[in-house]
Parts: C-alpha cells; sequence; structure tokens
C-alpha cells in the first residue's frame, strides 16, 4: 500500500465536494501523526497538492496579522528564488520576479523565522516565495504543515517546494489558486504556518507564523475559444485563454464518454502546447473541478510567457487511464478508521495516449466579461 504523503498527492478529488469543519484535536494529531510517519519511512516528491492534504484533514484553521523585519535577514542572498528553486523547468517562472511585488515580512517563532520575500499573482495562481531561518539543523529536506487560502475563494489547490541552501538556511515557493474563477484586481491571501516537519528525524517544531497581504493582479487579456475535440472516447474543450506579462494560462475541460467511465476508474486530461514559431512552452497544471465521479473535469494550466510573435498555438491533449489501484479512502467512524474501497472495474493497470492536435488561432474575440 503507498504511504499516506504520496497516496494524497496523486488522489484526484473535487474540492466542491468538501466543507471546512472544526474537529478535535485528537483527530488533528492522529492526521499530522500519520503523515510525519509517512515522511520518515520514504521520501516523498517535494511537491504536492496542498489542497489535497487540507481537504483530507478537514482542518478549519484561522489566520492572523504579520510583522515588518526590523533588519535584514542573514539568510544567503539568492536574487530570484523563483528561478533557483525551478531549475527542472527554467522557463516557467522566468518572468516571475521581474514582475513580482517584494514584500519582506518576518515571523519568528520557536527559533526559526520565515520571511516572504516576493508575491506575484498572475490572476489565477498567487505565487509566494520564502526563506526560513533555523536556530538549529533541521536537516536537508523539511515540509510545513500550512494553510495558504485566498479570502472569498471556494476553495483550490496548490504546490509547495523547499530547498537547502546551508545547514539553518532555506528558501522556498507555495502556491494557490481558486477551484473557481476569480476576476478581482486584486486578492487578499492568509497563510498561516503551524509546524515544520524534519524527514529525516521525523520530528516535528510546532510554531506561530501567521501573514496576511493582498497583491494585485497583473494585466491579462482574456480570448474566448470554445475549440472541441471528441477522439476514443474523451472529449476536449479549449475553452478560453488569458495572457499576462509573465504568462498565460489555459482553461480547458474533459467529458468521458459513458462506455470509457465504466472501465476505469480514473481519466484525466492534460496538455501539451507548443506555437508556430517552434517554442515549446514548460506548464503546471492549476488543478480542476468537476462532477463528483471526476470524469467531467474544468481544468487550467499555465504556462511560460508567450511569444508575442506568435499566432497559432498546438495542443496536444495527453488522456491518462488507470484502475485506481492503492486509491481509496479512509472513513473516520466511532469504531475508528475504515477502508474505502473501490469497485470492480474491467480496466486494469494503466493506459496512456495522444488525442489528435488542436490548432488554436490567437486572435479571438476577447471576453467581454
Amino acid at each position: 500500500m503507498k504511504d499516506l504523503y504520496k497516496l494524497l498527492n496523486e488522489l484526484d478529488m473535487d474540492e466542491t465536494e468538501f466543507q471546512e469543519i472544526e474537529v478535535s484535536e485528537a483527530e488533528r494529531a492522529r492526521v499530522k501523526q500519520k503523515l510525519k510517519q509517512s515522511l520518515h519511512r520514504k521520501k516523498p516528491k517535494r511537491r504536492f497538492q496542498k489542497g489535497t492534504i487540507a481537504a483530507a484533514a478537514a482542518l478549519a484553521l484561522a489566520t492572523a496579522g504579520y510583522a515588518f523585519p526590523s533588519a535584514a535577514s542573514q539568510i544567503p542572498v539568492i536574487g530570484d528564488i523563483f528561478s533557483f528553486l525551478n531549475k527542472d523547468q527554467p522557463g516557467l517562472y522566468k518572468e516571475y520576479k521581474q514582475y513580482s511585488e517584494q514584500l519582506n515580512m518576518t515571523e519568528t517563532s520557536n527559533g526559526i523565522s520565515i520571511t516572504i520575500n516576493d508575491v506575484v499573482y498572475d490572476g489565477e495562481t498567487v505565487a509566494v516565495t520564502y526563506s526560513i531561518e533555523s536556530e538549529k539543523e533541521l536537516g536537508e529536506h523539511i515540509h510545513l504543515w500550512d494553510s495558504l487560502s485566498i479570502k472569498g475563494s471556494g476553495g483550490g489547490g496548490g504546490s509547495l517546494q523547499i530547498e537547502q541552501v546551508d545547514k539553518q538556511h532555506y528558501v522556498g515557493i507555495s502556491t494557490i489558486n481558486s477551484i473557481e474563477e476569480i476576476r478581482d484586481k486584486s486578492v487578499s491571501v492568509d497563510w498561516e504556518i503551524e509546524s515544520i516537519m524534519m524527514e529525516q528525524s521525523g520530528k516535528e517544531i510546532e510554531g506561530d507564523w501567521q501573514f496576511a497581504f493582498q497583491v494585485d493582479a497583473q494585466e491579462s487579456k482574456t480570448t474566448v475559444i470554445n475549440q472541441n475535440l471528441h477522439q476514443q472516447g474523451i472529449g476536449v474543450t479549449i475553452d478560453k485563454i488569458r495572457i499576462t506579462p509573465l504568462s498565460f494560462i489555459v482553461y480547458f475541460s474533459q467529458k468521458v464518454d459513458r462506455h470509457v467511465a465504466d472501465r476505469w476508474h480514473m481519466v484525466d486530461v492534460d496538455i501539451d502546447i507548443r506555437d508556430d514559431l517552434g517554442n515549446v512552452y514548460e506548464g503546471q497544471s492549476n488543478g480542476g473541478s468537476g462532477s463528483a465521479d471526476g470524469f467531467a473535469m474544468n481544468w487550467s494550466k499555465t504556462f511560460e510567457k508567450l511569444d508575442p510573435n506568435a499566432k497559432r498555438l498546438i495542443v496536444t491533449p495527453r488522456v491518462y487511464m488507470s484502475d485506481g489501484a492503492n486509491s481509496g479512502g479512509v472513513e473516520l467512524t466511532d469504531e475508528g478508521e475504515k477502508a474505502i474501497e473501490l469497485p470492480e472495474k474491467e480496466g486494469k493497470g494503466s493506459h496512456e495516449f495522444k488525442l489528435d492536435e488542436m490548432v488554436i488561432p490567437l486572435n479571438k474575440q476577447k471576453d467581454p466579461n
């Protein structure tokens, strides 16, 4: 059976099906303890969907104020944390530092100082870079038990990545996006960090790091597309594209024919994009929402800055089918935990394939909204 961390990482869930509730301290402690044990047993990926973990844990966390530092941090200078942490995708965050807002907000608790360095909002995703300085060595890999949220949002997903700079200093980037499109020109963001977990030792340092700030959206132009493709029982629609100075965001949706849904537990669609000039664009999924069974979904994906000379985008949908092995869930009952098993289906293992290319002209009508 997969460890808890990886299972939550890979689980596709409809965030609209969850409602935040108050839970007892015992329940909170049990969820956290299982996560810590999982982290200690096996090295996890350092990027995960925070919204999934938050939904699974069902924690209602309140956020409060913040503080500005009186002196510059002693953390070794890294000019562009966006690029430093994304060496594998150098193009994705290439323009983010230039358009970001420098905050330099610091909170200190239990000998650990966390400083928000930069923040940027592309109209879909808020990205926050930060520095961590500890009086004691924490080990090479650390993880935050935190809640990053956009006020007024109905929930969402995101990612977290932290890398060690030296024995007592780390830098990180966290992102949060809403499951519903936000048209506000600025958003208010709360970030509460409850504890820091050390992978090597499995120990946890609890603290009180709380931030609240507002960030303006980058100027953008939204273009309606509404182009459809239906093949092999899978329907894909490119709904619209939002272009900003630092990225472009593609909104797309999927529908799965009944005969495919009856065979497979999970069917997901992703997209690759290049343009008519030969540029291949790096991208990162913002997650999605949809029907309870997960077969009708609305997605969005953020790509690096669009070449202004491009006239057409070539979109290649990729389809992933899985039998749901090692998936399922746990229900908390009065008698304890009860495993939730998936029903048997004909499809076994996993299957991946590409659909035909979709050519999207970049001269469609602008969204009036």
